[in-house]
């Protein structure tokens, strides 16, 4: 017998399920799979997205985890047995065959090409070592310092790395490296904490070394106790680098204009301005190694004539290696070509010498001032250590 068509009338589409279920028999065209319209939760997308997230929180911790591990590491000093092994090597190098030195500029740190050539210029030149400034006239430093101070005036100018492959290019040619220090000249901490800062006129306000229309700037306080122990600490970290050997500046009482305005919050009752600052280089010798080389740099003016406005003494029984003497300054009142005239210069080096019997000499020279001839001069007179000082750093 034949079914009979079912006719949908107006009145019985109304009646029609808005949606059904996979092979209802209400579909009007019989058993046919349709797609639900009422979409049901599918528990394994659920399970895929709580995964995407997971993976997701668990990659942004590990990423966190590495760069603070990253940090860490960058400032961990290398281990005692390697640190100490570099500052032996660099000591005895120093100690056996006398500073030989090129200045390097710290601006030319991070150009690796530029140190692998001033390595170069080293060994060409019969030199052992370079001078680079650890802590600039600013008070900037080539490193991150942990130091509290440091961290105040945002002294850091490189990252430990980079500080490290450039160690690296100079060990590696057999060079040692001598760390120049700007003890009191230090305008960066001064602004970032008055508290260490020398005064003027028993007022709150820093004394400057010059008006502040020609970019007078703030020293260091001798007599602060946080000043010499940050000294002491910078140190102590550049040593922990592998460093052996180490140059003071400015390890003086300020010089400017209106130095008699200067005064130094806590110098009453304490030691006299010349014993004071044999304190603080006592304090930071201690700091270093027993092996660690020190060189006292100052003019050759004042190594040779004495300077009572900044040493207010004789400052030739300090306990360092050697005496920079800075021949860009001349002591003398009658200008002399310093390309012929060997005879002045290689005398100053001789009553230099006089001064401080037990100590060697190190002429820093400008090399835009001077002949080849004359450093012949200086090694047959005696004068084997040098320290050779370009602005530019080429040789």
């Amino acid at each position: 017998m034949q079914r009979k068509k079912k006719v949908f009338s107006g009145k019985d589409k109304l009646r029609v399920r808005k949606s059904y279920y996979t092979f209802t028999k209400e579909y009007p065209q019989g058993f046919v799979r349709i797609q639900r319209s009422k979409r049901r939760i599918n528990k394994k997308q659920i399970r895929k997205a709580v995964l995407y997230v997971f993976c997701f929180v668990l990659l942004v911790c590990l990423s966190y985890f590495a760069v603070s591990l990253g940090l860490e590491i960058s400032y961990k000093p290398i281990d005692d047995t390697a640190q100490n092994e570099l500052q032996s090597d660099a000591a005895a190098l120093l100690y056996e065959q006398g500073v030989k030195a090129l200045y390097v500029p710290y601006s030319r740190l991070g150009d690796e090409s530029y140190l692998r050539s001033a390595a170069k210029q080293v060994q060409k030149k019969n030199g052992n070592s370079v001078v680079i400034d650890f802590k600039t006239k600013d008070g900037k430093l080539i490193y991150s310092s942990l130091q509290e101070n440091a961290v105040m005036g945002k002294c850091a100018l490189y990252d430990n790395d980079n500080l490290r492959r450039a160690l690296d290019i100079f060990e590696n040619a057999g060079v040692a490296v001598i760390a120049r220090i700007y003890c009191f000249e230090d305008s960066a901490v001064a602004n970032a904490n008055s508290a260490l800062a020398v005064k003027y006129m028993d007022t709150d306000v820093n004394w400057l070394d010059g008006s502040d229309e020609n970019g007078g700037r703030p020293w260091l306080n001798p007599y602060s106790k946080d000043v010499r122990n940050y000294l002491a600490e910078i140190v102590r970290e550049i040593s922990s680098f592998g460093v052996g050997a180490f140059m003071l500046e400015s390890l003086q009482f300020p010089e400017g204009e209106n130095t008699n305005g200067a005064t130094y919050p806590g110098e009453k009752n304490q030691a006299k301005r010349n014993a004071a600052l044999k304190n603080i280089l006592n304090q930071i010798k201690n700091a270093l190694p027993e092996n660690a080389l020190l060189i006292f740099s100052q003019s050759a003016s004042d190594a040779l004539n004495g300077n009572e406005g900044i040493y207010f003494g004789s400052m030739s029984d300090i306990p360092v290696y050697a005496i920079a003497a800075d021949t860009r300054e001349r002591p003398f009142s009658v200008a002399v070509d310093k390309k012929t005239d060997f005879v002045s210069i290689l005398s100053m080096y001789s009553a230099v010498a006089a001064q401080y019997p037990d100590k060697k000499i190190i002429p820093v020279i400008d090399i835009s001032e001077y002949s080849y001839s004359y450093f012949r001069s200086m090694k047959k007179s005696g004068f084997d250590c040098f320290i050779l000082y370009s602005e530019s750093g080429e040789y």
